[in-house]
């Protein structure tokens, strides 16, 4: 899948995380849901499933925010509109967070990250673990 923002290419022009309390309330813009909601595993025992459902619920976007961004998906492509603050305070759970989290320090290890996951890692995994 291509994530595109119509104002920046991908990666360029992301905001530094701040505010972020993990297993709370953190600020994440669009890509970094995106992302968050792809890192979530497909499949596990009920309880996983029942959290990653919950975790796509909060991470997905309503109606409000779909014309807020002017969020559209053609094909495999998914395109937005960065708004000046394109962040929203998103509340995860612990076991949600651990969850992504789990997925980018896999990333991290096998030295698969990309610059889009960056700001994702600080927040997720920096900011849960304190490093």
């Amino acid at each position: 899948m291509v994530y595109r923002n119509k104002q920046y290419r991908l990666g360029v022009g992301l905001k530094p995380p701040h505010n972020n309390i993990v297993g709370g309330d953190m600020k994440l813009n669009v890509l970094e849901r995106i992302r968050a909601i792809g890192y979530l595993p497909e499949e596990g025992d009920i309880l996983t499933l029942r959290v990653v459902r919950e975790a796509k619920a909060i991470l997905g976007f309503g109606s409000k925010e779909l014309k807020k961004y002017n969020i559209s998906r053609t094909g495999d492509q998914i395109t937005w509109d960065q708004a000046p603050d394109g962040t929203d305070d998103i509340e995860l759970s612990e076991k949600s967070v651990d969850l992504i989290a789990v997925k980018l320090k896999e990333l991290d290890d096998a030295k698969k990250l990309t610059e889009s996951d960056y700001s994702l890692y600080e927040k997720i995994v920096e900011g849960r673990t304190g490093e």
